[in-house]
Protein backbone atom coordinates (compact mmCIF):
# COMPACT_ATOMS: atom_id res chain seq x y z
CA UNK A 1 0.00 0.00 0.00
CA UNK A 2 1.33 3.42 -0.95
CA UNK A 3 1.64 5.77 2.02
CA UNK A 4 0.70 8.79 -0.10
CA UNK A 5 -1.44 9.18 -3.21
CA UNK A 6 0.90 9.83 -6.18
CA UNK A 7 0.41 12.68 -8.63
CA UNK A 8 -0.41 10.95 -11.92
CA UNK A 9 -0.22 12.12 -15.49
CA UNK A 10 -2.68 10.64 -17.98
CA UNK A 11 -0.12 8.68 -20.00
CA UNK A 12 1.32 7.27 -16.76
CA UNK A 13 -2.04 5.79 -15.77
CA UNK A 14 -2.33 4.03 -19.12
CA UNK A 15 1.17 2.59 -18.66
CA UNK A 16 0.15 1.38 -15.20
CA UNK A 17 -2.93 -0.32 -16.66
CA UNK A 18 -0.83 -2.01 -19.35
CA UNK A 19 1.28 -3.69 -16.64
CA UNK A 20 -1.71 -5.26 -14.91
CA UNK A 21 -2.24 -9.01 -15.20
CA UNK A 22 -4.64 -10.30 -17.87
CA UNK A 23 -7.03 -11.32 -15.10
CA UNK A 24 -7.11 -7.78 -13.63
CA UNK A 25 -7.55 -6.23 -17.09
CA UNK A 26 -10.45 -8.53 -17.88
CA UNK A 27 -12.18 -7.70 -14.59
CA UNK A 28 -11.82 -3.98 -15.29
CA UNK A 29 -13.08 -4.29 -18.88
CA UNK A 30 -16.04 -6.43 -17.76
CA UNK A 31 -16.93 -3.79 -15.21
CA UNK A 32 -16.72 -0.98 -17.78
CA UNK A 33 -18.96 -2.95 -20.11
CA UNK A 34 -21.43 -3.36 -17.27
CA UNK A 35 -21.42 0.41 -16.65
CA UNK A 36 -22.10 1.04 -20.35
CA UNK A 37 -25.06 -1.35 -20.20
CA UNK A 38 -26.39 0.57 -17.18
CA UNK A 39 -26.40 3.90 -19.00
CA UNK A 40 -22.86 5.27 -18.89
CA UNK A 41 -22.90 6.30 -22.56
CA UNK A 42 -20.14 8.92 -22.60
CA UNK A 43 -16.94 7.20 -23.68
CA UNK A 44 -14.88 9.96 -22.08
CA UNK A 45 -16.60 9.20 -18.78
CA UNK A 46 -15.96 5.47 -19.24
CA UNK A 47 -12.25 6.21 -19.67
CA UNK A 48 -12.33 8.33 -16.50
CA UNK A 49 -13.74 5.36 -14.59
CA UNK A 50 -11.02 3.15 -16.04
CA UNK A 51 -8.35 5.61 -14.85
CA UNK A 52 -9.94 5.83 -11.38
CA UNK A 53 -9.92 2.05 -10.87
CA UNK A 54 -6.39 1.72 -12.26
CA UNK A 55 -5.14 4.31 -9.77
CA UNK A 56 -6.88 2.57 -6.86
CA UNK A 57 -5.35 -0.81 -7.74
CA UNK A 58 -1.90 0.75 -8.19
CA UNK A 59 -2.04 2.55 -4.83
CA UNK A 60 -3.06 -0.69 -3.09
CA UNK A 61 -0.15 -2.54 -4.70
CA UNK A 62 0.34 -6.06 -3.36
CA UNK A 63 -2.48 -5.46 -0.89
CA UNK A 64 -4.95 -5.49 -3.77
CA UNK A 65 -4.35 -9.24 -4.17
CA UNK A 66 -4.76 -9.70 -0.42
CA UNK A 67 -8.34 -8.50 -0.70
CA UNK A 68 -9.05 -12.08 -1.81
CA UNK A 69 -7.71 -13.63 1.39
CA UNK A 70 -10.25 -15.61 3.43
CA UNK A 71 -12.15 -13.52 5.97
CA UNK A 72 -12.12 -14.46 9.63
CA UNK A 73 -15.73 -14.53 10.70
CA UNK A 74 -15.73 -16.84 13.72
CA UNK A 75 -14.15 -16.27 17.10
CA UNK A 76 -11.85 -19.15 17.95
CA UNK A 77 -9.30 -19.81 20.67
CA UNK A 78 -6.06 -21.51 19.61
CA UNK A 79 -3.24 -23.06 21.65
CA UNK A 80 0.30 -23.57 20.31
CA UNK A 81 -0.44 -27.01 18.90
CA UNK A 82 -3.61 -25.79 17.14
CA UNK A 83 -1.69 -22.88 15.60
CA UNK A 84 1.00 -25.27 14.34
CA UNK A 85 -1.63 -27.55 12.80
CA UNK A 86 -3.42 -24.62 11.24
CA UNK A 87 -0.18 -23.36 9.71
CA UNK A 88 0.39 -26.76 8.04
CA UNK A 89 -3.18 -26.76 6.73
CA UNK A 90 -2.78 -23.25 5.26
CA UNK A 91 0.42 -24.32 3.48
CA UNK A 92 -1.36 -27.28 1.89
CA UNK A 93 -4.56 -25.51 0.88
CA UNK A 94 -3.11 -22.18 -0.25
CA UNK A 95 0.00 -23.08 -2.17
CA UNK A 96 -0.66 -20.30 -4.70
CA UNK A 97 0.05 -17.42 -2.30
CA UNK A 98 3.38 -16.24 -0.92
CA UNK A 99 4.80 -17.21 2.47
CA UNK A 100 4.35 -13.63 3.64
CA UNK A 101 0.66 -13.78 2.77
CA UNK A 102 0.32 -17.10 4.57
CA UNK A 103 1.87 -15.61 7.70
CA UNK A 104 -0.44 -12.63 7.41
CA UNK A 105 -3.45 -14.94 7.15
CA UNK A 106 -2.33 -17.06 10.11
CA UNK A 107 -1.86 -13.96 12.24
CA UNK A 108 -5.30 -12.70 11.25
CA UNK A 109 -6.91 -15.97 12.31
CA UNK A 110 -5.14 -15.80 15.67
CA UNK A 111 -6.08 -12.14 16.21
CA UNK A 112 -9.59 -12.60 14.73
CA UNK A 113 -9.03 -9.87 12.13
CA UNK A 114 -10.66 -9.31 8.76
CA UNK A 115 -7.64 -8.60 6.54
CA UNK A 116 -9.57 -7.43 3.44
CA UNK A 117 -11.57 -4.91 5.49
CA UNK A 118 -8.43 -3.56 7.17
CA UNK A 119 -6.73 -3.15 3.78
CA UNK A 120 -9.74 -1.33 2.37
CA UNK A 121 -9.92 1.03 5.35
CA UNK A 122 -6.19 1.80 5.05
CA UNK A 123 -6.78 2.54 1.37
CA UNK A 124 -9.58 5.00 2.22
CA UNK A 125 -7.25 6.80 4.63
CA UNK A 126 -4.65 7.27 1.89
CA UNK A 127 -7.31 8.48 -0.56
CA UNK A 128 -8.77 10.90 1.98
CA UNK A 129 -5.36 12.49 2.64
CA UNK A 130 -4.70 13.00 -1.09
CA UNK A 131 -4.81 16.40 -2.77
CA UNK A 132 -7.45 15.32 -5.29
CA UNK A 133 -10.62 17.36 -5.71
CA UNK A 134 -13.53 16.27 -3.51
CA UNK A 135 -15.61 15.35 -6.56
CA UNK A 136 -12.80 13.10 -7.87
CA UNK A 137 -12.43 11.42 -4.46
CA UNK A 138 -16.16 10.79 -4.39
CA UNK A 139 -16.13 9.29 -7.89
CA UNK A 140 -13.21 7.04 -7.02
CA UNK A 141 -14.91 5.76 -3.88
CA UNK A 142 -18.19 5.09 -5.68
CA UNK A 143 -16.75 3.39 -8.76
CA UNK A 144 -14.13 1.38 -6.89
CA UNK A 145 -16.79 0.21 -4.45
CA UNK A 146 -19.01 -0.84 -7.36
CA UNK A 147 -16.02 -2.55 -9.00
CA UNK A 148 -15.26 -4.60 -5.87
CA UNK A 149 -18.91 -5.61 -5.63
CA UNK A 150 -18.67 -7.24 -9.06
CA UNK A 151 -15.55 -9.18 -8.02
CA UNK A 152 -16.56 -10.38 -4.57
CA UNK A 153 -19.95 -12.01 -4.16
CA UNK A 154 -19.45 -11.86 -0.38
CA UNK A 155 -18.62 -8.12 -0.44
CA UNK A 156 -21.21 -7.39 2.26
CA UNK A 157 -19.38 -9.51 4.84
CA UNK A 158 -15.89 -9.00 3.45
CA UNK A 159 -16.05 -5.18 3.52
CA UNK A 160 -18.70 -4.72 6.23
CA UNK A 161 -21.21 -3.45 3.65
CA UNK A 162 -18.76 -0.68 2.68
CA UNK A 163 -19.95 1.32 5.67
CA UNK A 164 -16.58 3.07 5.88
CA UNK A 165 -17.13 4.67 2.47
CA UNK A 166 -18.13 8.24 3.35
CA UNK A 167 -18.57 10.74 0.53
CA UNK A 168 -17.25 14.27 0.97
CA UNK A 169 -20.53 15.87 0.02
CA UNK A 170 -21.53 19.44 0.70
CA UNK A 171 -24.26 19.79 3.30
CA UNK A 172 -27.61 18.83 1.80
CA UNK A 173 -29.83 21.54 3.25
CA UNK A 174 -32.89 20.15 1.48
CA UNK A 175 -32.43 16.88 3.32
CA UNK A 176 -31.16 18.10 6.70
CA UNK A 177 -32.53 21.41 7.92
CA UNK A 178 -34.46 22.95 10.80
CA UNK A 179 -37.77 21.61 9.40
CA UNK A 180 -36.87 17.92 9.77
CA UNK A 181 -34.64 18.10 12.85
CA UNK A 182 -36.35 16.21 15.68
CA UNK A 183 -37.49 18.09 18.78
CA UNK A 184 -37.66 16.30 22.14
CA UNK A 185 -41.41 15.87 21.65
CA UNK A 186 -40.79 14.16 18.29
CA UNK A 187 -38.38 11.67 19.85
CA UNK A 188 -40.92 10.94 22.60
CA UNK A 189 -43.51 10.20 19.88
CA UNK A 190 -41.09 7.83 18.14
CA UNK A 191 -40.48 5.91 21.38
CA UNK A 192 -44.18 5.72 22.30
CA UNK A 193 -45.11 4.51 18.82
CA UNK A 194 -42.50 1.73 18.87
CA UNK A 195 -43.73 -1.40 20.73
CA UNK A 196 -40.41 -3.27 21.04
CA UNK A 197 -37.92 -2.60 23.84
CA UNK A 198 -35.05 -3.33 21.43
CA UNK A 199 -35.94 -0.47 19.08
CA UNK A 200 -36.99 1.90 21.87
CA UNK A 201 -33.54 1.50 23.39
CA UNK A 202 -31.89 1.96 19.98
CA UNK A 203 -33.77 5.23 19.36
CA UNK A 204 -32.95 6.77 22.74
CA UNK A 205 -29.32 5.64 22.81
CA UNK A 206 -28.62 7.17 19.40
CA UNK A 207 -30.57 10.36 20.21
CA UNK A 208 -29.28 11.04 23.72
CA UNK A 209 -25.75 9.89 22.96
CA UNK A 210 -25.68 11.73 19.60
CA UNK A 211 -24.19 8.59 18.07
CA UNK A 212 -23.62 7.76 14.46
CA UNK A 213 -25.82 4.86 13.35
CA UNK A 214 -22.86 2.52 12.99
CA UNK A 215 -21.62 3.43 16.47
CA UNK A 216 -25.03 2.52 17.89
CA UNK A 217 -25.18 -0.77 15.98
CA UNK A 218 -21.71 -1.80 17.17
CA UNK A 219 -22.18 -0.92 20.87
CA UNK A 220 -21.07 -3.86 23.08
CA UNK A 221 -22.68 -4.48 26.45
CA UNK A 222 -19.32 -4.27 28.21
CA UNK A 223 -18.97 -0.57 27.33
CA UNK A 224 -22.00 0.50 29.41
CA UNK A 225 -21.86 1.55 33.06
CA UNK A 226 -25.39 1.72 34.42
CA UNK A 227 -26.56 4.40 36.87
CA UNK A 228 -23.25 6.18 37.40
CA UNK A 229 -25.24 9.16 38.71
CA UNK A 230 -28.86 8.41 39.53
CA UNK A 231 -30.56 7.23 36.34
CA UNK A 232 -27.70 8.54 34.16
CA UNK A 233 -25.60 5.84 32.49
CA UNK A 234 -22.16 6.14 30.92
CA UNK A 235 -21.30 4.68 27.51
CA UNK A 236 -17.80 4.41 26.08
CA UNK A 237 -18.02 4.83 22.31
CA UNK A 238 -15.47 4.09 19.63
CA UNK A 239 -15.93 6.66 16.88
CA UNK A 240 -16.01 4.78 13.59
CA UNK A 241 -15.26 7.93 11.62
CA UNK A 242 -12.47 9.59 13.63
CA UNK A 243 -11.07 6.29 15.04
CA UNK A 244 -11.11 7.76 18.56
CA UNK A 245 -12.91 6.81 21.76
CA UNK A 246 -15.20 9.16 23.67
CA UNK A 247 -17.64 8.96 26.56
CA UNK A 248 -21.31 9.90 26.32
CA UNK A 249 -24.15 9.88 28.83
CA UNK A 250 -27.78 8.84 28.50
CA UNK A 251 -30.71 9.13 30.88
CA UNK A 252 -34.04 8.07 29.36
CA UNK A 253 -32.30 5.21 27.57
CA UNK A 254 -31.12 3.70 30.88
CA UNK A 255 -34.51 2.18 31.67
CA UNK A 256 -34.92 0.55 28.24
CA UNK A 257 -31.31 -0.69 28.14
CA UNK A 258 -31.69 -2.43 31.50
CA UNK A 259 -35.02 -3.88 30.42
CA UNK A 260 -33.52 -5.09 27.11
CA UNK A 261 -30.60 -6.69 28.94
CA UNK A 262 -33.01 -8.52 31.25
CA UNK A 263 -35.13 -9.71 28.31
CA UNK A 264 -32.11 -11.02 26.40
CA UNK A 265 -30.69 -12.81 29.46
CA UNK A 266 -34.05 -14.46 30.25
CA UNK A 267 -34.27 -16.09 26.82
CA UNK A 268 -30.53 -16.74 26.41
CA UNK A 269 -30.26 -14.18 23.61
CA UNK A 270 -27.63 -11.84 25.11
CA UNK A 271 -24.53 -11.61 22.95
CA UNK A 272 -21.56 -9.32 22.40
CA UNK A 273 -23.51 -6.43 20.92
CA UNK A 274 -26.49 -4.68 22.49
CA UNK A 275 -28.30 -4.41 19.18
CA UNK A 276 -27.36 -7.72 17.61
CA UNK A 277 -28.60 -9.35 14.44
CA UNK A 278 -31.75 -11.44 14.63
CA UNK A 279 -30.09 -14.68 13.54
CA UNK A 280 -26.67 -14.19 15.16
CA UNK A 281 -26.39 -12.62 18.61
CA UNK A 282 -22.66 -12.03 18.17
CA UNK A 283 -23.07 -9.85 15.08
CA UNK A 284 -24.41 -6.27 15.00
CA UNK A 285 -27.77 -5.51 13.41
CA UNK A 286 -27.62 -4.90 9.67
CA UNK A 287 -27.49 -1.28 8.48
CA UNK A 288 -30.28 -1.82 5.95
CA UNK A 289 -32.53 -3.33 8.62
CA UNK A 290 -32.09 -0.26 10.82
CA UNK A 291 -32.79 2.19 8.00
CA UNK A 292 -35.90 0.34 6.85
CA UNK A 293 -37.28 0.08 10.40
CA UNK A 294 -36.71 3.76 11.19
CA UNK A 295 -38.20 4.95 7.93
CA UNK A 296 -41.44 3.12 8.72
CA UNK A 297 -41.46 4.23 12.35
CA UNK A 298 -40.99 7.89 11.44
CA UNK A 299 -43.78 7.70 8.88
CA UNK A 300 -46.11 6.12 11.43
CA UNK A 301 -45.24 8.36 14.40
CA UNK A 302 -44.57 11.70 12.70
CA UNK A 303 -46.31 11.38 9.35
CA UNK A 304 -43.10 11.69 7.35
CA UNK A 305 -40.22 9.35 6.48
CA UNK A 306 -36.90 9.82 8.22
CA UNK A 307 -33.58 8.13 8.78
CA UNK A 308 -31.76 7.41 12.05
CA UNK A 309 -28.86 9.80 11.42
CA UNK A 310 -31.31 12.66 12.01
CA UNK A 311 -31.31 11.68 15.69
CA UNK A 312 -27.61 12.59 15.90
CA UNK A 313 -28.13 15.80 13.94
CA UNK A 314 -30.97 16.79 16.27
CA UNK A 315 -28.85 16.46 19.41
CA UNK A 316 -25.93 18.20 17.70
CA UNK A 317 -28.22 21.07 16.70
CA UNK A 318 -29.24 21.57 20.32
CA UNK A 319 -25.67 21.33 21.66
CA UNK A 320 -24.19 23.77 19.17
CA UNK A 321 -27.23 26.00 19.68
CA UNK A 322 -26.44 26.15 23.42
CA UNK A 323 -22.82 26.93 22.54
CA UNK A 324 -23.96 29.76 20.29
CA UNK A 325 -25.98 31.17 23.19
CA UNK A 326 -22.90 30.86 25.46
CA UNK A 327 -24.69 28.41 27.78
CA UNK A 328 -22.03 25.74 27.20
CA UNK A 329 -18.60 25.93 25.58
CA UNK A 330 -18.08 24.81 22.00
CA UNK A 331 -15.45 22.38 23.27
CA UNK A 332 -18.10 20.57 25.33
CA UNK A 333 -20.34 20.24 22.26
CA UNK A 334 -17.39 19.15 20.09
CA UNK A 335 -16.14 16.52 22.55
CA UNK A 336 -19.60 15.06 23.19
CA UNK A 337 -20.22 14.72 19.45
CA UNK A 338 -16.80 13.13 18.92
CA UNK A 339 -15.72 15.79 16.44
CA UNK A 340 -12.07 16.46 15.76
CA UNK A 341 -12.88 20.15 15.15
CA UNK A 342 -15.74 22.60 15.54
CA UNK A 343 -18.46 21.28 13.23
CA UNK A 344 -21.17 23.78 14.17
CA UNK A 345 -21.35 24.96 10.57
CA UNK A 346 -22.57 21.48 9.59
CA UNK A 347 -24.75 20.58 12.58
CA UNK A 348 -26.27 23.89 13.65
CA UNK A 349 -29.42 24.01 11.50
CA UNK A 350 -30.59 27.53 12.25
CA UNK A 351 -34.32 28.18 12.09
CA UNK A 352 -35.16 31.22 9.88
CA UNK A 353 -37.58 32.42 12.60
CA UNK A 354 -34.68 32.45 15.04
CA UNK A 355 -32.61 34.47 12.58
CA UNK A 356 -35.47 36.93 12.14
CA UNK A 357 -35.77 37.38 15.92
CA UNK A 358 -32.03 37.93 16.23
CA UNK A 359 -32.13 40.57 13.51
CA UNK A 360 -35.02 42.32 15.21
CA UNK A 361 -33.26 42.25 18.57
CA UNK A 362 -29.76 43.14 17.42
CA UNK A 363 -30.01 45.08 14.14
CA UNK A 364 -33.50 46.36 13.50
CA UNK A 365 -34.07 47.66 17.06
CA UNK A 366 -33.16 51.34 16.47
CA UNK A 367 -33.49 52.10 12.78
CA UNK A 368 -36.86 53.38 11.59
CA UNK A 369 -38.27 53.64 15.13
CA UNK A 370 -40.84 56.38 15.89
CA UNK A 371 -39.45 59.42 17.86
CA UNK A 372 -41.31 58.56 21.10
CA UNK A 373 -39.87 54.99 21.08
CA UNK A 374 -36.36 56.29 20.48
CA UNK A 375 -36.73 58.74 23.40
CA UNK A 376 -37.93 55.94 25.68
CA UNK A 377 -34.95 53.75 24.77
CA UNK A 378 -32.53 56.66 25.17
CA UNK A 379 -33.83 57.32 28.71
CA UNK A 380 -33.39 53.65 29.56
CA UNK A 381 -29.80 53.68 28.27
CA UNK A 382 -28.96 56.77 30.35
CA UNK A 383 -30.40 55.16 33.47
CA UNK A 384 -28.35 52.01 32.94
CA UNK A 385 -25.24 54.12 32.34
CA UNK A 386 -25.69 55.83 35.71
CA UNK A 387 -26.08 52.43 37.41
CA UNK A 388 -22.87 51.22 35.79
CA UNK A 389 -20.98 54.35 36.95
CA UNK A 390 -22.25 53.77 40.52
CA UNK A 391 -21.05 50.15 40.40
CA UNK A 392 -17.61 51.33 39.25
CA UNK A 393 -17.50 53.76 42.20
CA UNK A 394 -18.42 50.98 44.61
CA UNK A 395 -15.61 48.83 43.21
CA UNK A 396 -13.15 51.72 43.68
CA UNK A 397 -14.23 52.09 47.33
CA UNK A 398 -13.72 48.36 47.92
CA UNK A 399 -10.24 48.48 46.40
CA UNK A 400 -9.29 51.45 48.59
CA UNK A 401 -10.41 49.60 51.71
CA UNK A 402 -8.87 46.23 50.83
CA UNK A 403 -5.93 46.77 53.14
CA UNK A 404 -8.27 47.27 56.10
CA UNK A 405 -10.19 44.14 55.06
CA UNK A 406 -7.00 42.07 54.94
CA UNK A 407 -5.99 43.27 58.38
CA UNK A 408 -9.47 42.38 59.59
CA UNK A 409 -9.28 38.87 58.15
CA UNK A 410 -5.81 38.09 59.55
CA UNK A 411 -7.12 38.59 63.07
CA UNK A 412 -9.45 35.61 62.73
CA UNK A 413 -6.92 33.03 63.90
CA UNK A 414 -6.41 34.98 67.13
CA UNK A 415 -10.11 35.38 67.83
CA UNK A 416 -12.33 33.00 69.75
CA UNK A 417 -14.51 30.36 68.15
CA UNK A 418 -17.74 32.37 68.62
CA UNK A 419 -16.25 35.52 67.05
CA UNK A 420 -15.04 33.51 64.05
CA UNK A 421 -18.48 32.03 63.48
CA UNK A 422 -20.13 35.46 63.76
CA UNK A 423 -17.62 36.97 61.31
CA UNK A 424 -18.08 34.11 58.83
CA UNK A 425 -21.85 34.46 58.95
CA UNK A 426 -21.63 38.19 58.32
CA UNK A 427 -19.54 37.51 55.19
CA UNK A 428 -21.88 34.68 54.06
CA UNK A 429 -19.08 32.11 54.08
CA UNK A 430 -18.26 29.11 56.28
CA UNK A 431 -15.86 29.28 59.23
CA UNK A 432 -13.50 26.90 57.39
CA UNK A 433 -13.44 29.20 54.34
CA UNK A 434 -12.67 32.16 56.62
CA UNK A 435 -9.70 30.35 58.15
CA UNK A 436 -8.43 29.39 54.67
CA UNK A 437 -8.61 33.04 53.54
CA UNK A 438 -6.66 34.10 56.60
CA UNK A 439 -3.95 31.49 55.95
CA UNK A 440 -3.62 32.55 52.30
CA UNK A 441 -3.33 36.22 53.26
CA UNK A 442 -0.61 35.45 55.80
CA UNK A 443 1.40 33.49 53.22
CA UNK A 444 1.16 36.39 50.78
CA UNK A 445 2.34 38.81 53.46
CA UNK A 446 5.29 36.52 54.35
CA UNK A 447 6.41 36.43 50.69
CA UNK A 448 6.25 40.24 50.52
Amino acid sequence: MKKEWPVFKRFEIQNIYNKFSDKDKKEIEDFLQQRRARGLTSENRVQDVKRYISQCIYVMGQDYKNLSLPIIDKQIELDKEAIKALKIRINKLLDDISNKEKECLLQAIIEKRNIPLKIFIDFLVVLKSSKLEKSVKNDMKCYFRAFLKTIFSDWSTRFSEFEDVVLDNEINEKKINHANIYADADIDKLVKCEPKTYWRAFTLVQAEGALRTKETRFLPWEKIKFNVDGDISEIEVYATKTRKARTVYVQKATYFLKKLKEEQENIGDKGVYIFHAKKDKNKPINKGTVNEWFKKLSQKALGKPGWPYLLRHSTADRLYGLARENKISRDVAKDFMGHSKDMSYRYDHTNPDRVKKMLKDQIFHLENLPPEKKAELQALVEKQQKEIEKQHQDIDDIMKNQENFLKFVTKTRKQGELENIQLANSLHISREQLIQIAEIVEKIREKK
